[in-house]
């Protein structure tokens, strides 16, 4: 076995050739890493997947719609997004006034004294949109 080789991911070695090839740790079929993949991959520490593409892809479907289904049944009006402003200032959000219509806004970094604010409407206003 080769020493950069895991040792958990089983071996198809052909007979005749002599070549390795990975075994799906799911489906069980032997598959071939695609050179692409493991250029990826190369320089990255990310050790080679022990699945096949479709098995990936399955995996993956799964996971997303496992988190997908526990945001739909979870406390949705709990949840709130973290939002980090360019100061670090985290999930604080700030109270200002769009300096062109004076309407209330929020912001997600601490606006300075120096500097306009705007509101998303008199912002696009000012870029032609």
């Amino acid at each position: 076995m080769a020493p950069t080789q895991l040792m958990s991911q089983p071996l198809h070695i052909d007979p005749l050739t002599g070549e390795r090839a990975p075994i799906c740790v799911d489906c069980g079929h032997v598959f071939l890493r695609e050179a692409g993949e493991e250029a990826a991959r190369r320089g990255t520490g990310m050790p080679a997947s022990p699945r096949c593409a479709e098995c990936r892809a399955q995996r993956r479907a799964e996971h997303n719609f496992d988190v997908l289904d526990s945001l739909r049944r979870g406390p949705i009006r709990e949840a709130h997004p973290t939002v980090v402003g360019p100061e670090g200032g985290g999930d604080r959000v700030y109270a200002a006034d769009c300096t062109a219509c004076r309407r209330p806004i929020r912001l997600p970094f601490k606006p300075r004294l120096d500097r306009p604010v705007y509101c998303r409407y008199c912002h696009d206003q000012r870029l032609g949109r």
